[in-house]
């Protein structure tokens, strides 16, 4: 033990209540770690070699179990490493009940949708005051000046619906149109218009909307048809402006003329459209009606970039990318201490230190760590895992479920 230094990987091998750690596995980073390790192994500790950030004869020294009369640490050492671990968990949990918070107001955000929506027909009075309530506290929140923290919602498949899209879309459009600085009576348009961008579907049979696979062609074309049913809709209610009516119509356009429904290209499509079409193509993906084909919020992040650059205005598309952040809420990330991680809350002005929750078996999963690596600057992410690059358990531990959505908080924390 008297070979334990700073830089060492190890595992002090004790379950998560018996050590003052934040994790069984670390690279020692202070002489205060290096006194509590040795009061908690008598003889030797295990090192791993290759994670060790020490000369070559340091680590043979230390990876054989070099045995000697260790120091006594001081009592203050320990204490103050369990009143840093004591915090840290008051910290976590209280950003687990900011997500229950948050999930919640997002349920209860999508059924105002629903009602909404299921209103438009035959309540359109109703439809559009409950629409106007929720687009204003959703700008209010969006104004230039105000922090805003896009924050992931789980949400299992059987939770997933056409309002929960919508929702999505609307936060996903209004990230991004901030990033642009627009004023707030455009946001105000392009939430509305995103809001409702697909209440045309009302108009479709059930088969088609309720179906889980791919549609076929036939399939296909009928769906398309809810972009303009939903335009006529729009017009039908009287109180809504040109520029959300035309986002409704032209939610699908693309601006190299393959959207639908009438192949309108460049210039014919407004900036509101533009930006709410981005939101659509970015859910879409992560959301897609075939569930096998859903793609990591990474992975869809980097598929726009690469294949929709041409469909899709270009300078707002790196705009939705930045907002977004280099991971996405929804991201599985490996941190520089090798444990595994899920991207839970991005802030725009910190997008390479997101919150975190961190997979550790030793912790009960209800008790599960967040951290935010804005105040953990020993933690830092070094990259994004597929889900081929781990295993089901972490999947489950992390509370990753099929579907995701995006909702927003203020920056205020």
């Amino acid at each position: 033990m008297s070979k334990i230094r700073i830089g060492l990987y190890v595992d002090v091998e004790r379950p998560w209540n018996e050590h003052p750690f934040l994790f069984r596995r670390f690279r020692i980073k202070n002489r205060q770690q290096v006194e509590v390790i040795k009061r908690l192994h008598n003889e030797t500790v295990l090192v791993f070699p290759k994670k060790s950030v020490v000369g070559k004869e340091e680590l043979d020294d230390a990876s054989s179990g070099a045995s000697g009369v260790a120091e006594t640490p001081t009592q203050e050492a320990e204490d103050a490493l369990w009143l840093e671990k004591r915090q840290h968990l008051e910290e976590a949990k209280a950003y687990r009940n900011e997500r229950r918070r948050l999930m919640k107001e997002y349920k209860q955000a999508a059924e105002r949708v629903h009602r909404l929506t299921n209103d438009l027909s035959n309540a359109p009075a109703n439809a559009m005051h409950d629409a106007e309530t929720i687009v204003e506290d959703m700008v209010s929140h969006f104004e230039q000046g105000e922090s805003v923290l896009m924050n992931l919602v789980n949400l299992p498949d059987g939770g997933f619906s056409t309002y929960a899209h919508s929702l999505n879309v609307t936060v996903l459009a209004l990230s991004l149109a901030r990033s642009l600085g627009i004023d707030r009576d455009e946001l105000h348009q392009i939430a509305t218009g995103a809001l409702l961008h697909d209440c045309g579907q009302i108009t479709l049979p059930g088969s088609i909307m309720h179906k889980k696979g791919k549609l076929t062609p036939r399939e296909q074309k009928v769906y398309e048809t809810h972009s303009s049913a939903g335009a006529k809709l729009a017009q039908q209610i009287g109180s809504l402006d040109d520029s959300t009516i035309r986002i409704i119509q032209d939610h699908h356009e693309l601006l190299d003329g393959s959207g639908y429904p009438a192949g309108k290209k460049g210039d014919e499509l407004s900036r509101a459209t533009r930006i709410v079409s981005i939101a659509n193509v970015y859910d879409n993906l992560c959301n897609p009606r075939d569930l096998s084909a859903a793609r990591t919020p990474k992975e869809t992040m980097a598929l726009m970039y690469r294949d929709w650059r041409g469909k899709l205005d270009p300078e707002m598309l790196i705009h939705f990318i930045k907002s977004m952040g280099v991971y996405p809420p929804g991201t599985v990330v490996q941190l520089s201490d090798d444990s595994v991680a899920l991207v839970v809350t991005v802030n725009p002005d910190n997008l390479l230190n997101p919150t975190v929750l961190l997979y550790n078996p030793d912790i009960p999963r209800n008790e599960a760590m967040m951290t935010d690596l804005a105040i953990h600057e020993e933690l830092t992410v070094q990259g994004a895992l597929k889900p081929k690059d781990y295993p089901e358990r972490m999947y489950e531990y992390l509370g990753m479920t099929e579907r995701i959505g995006y909702f927003y908080s203020k920056g205020d924390r």
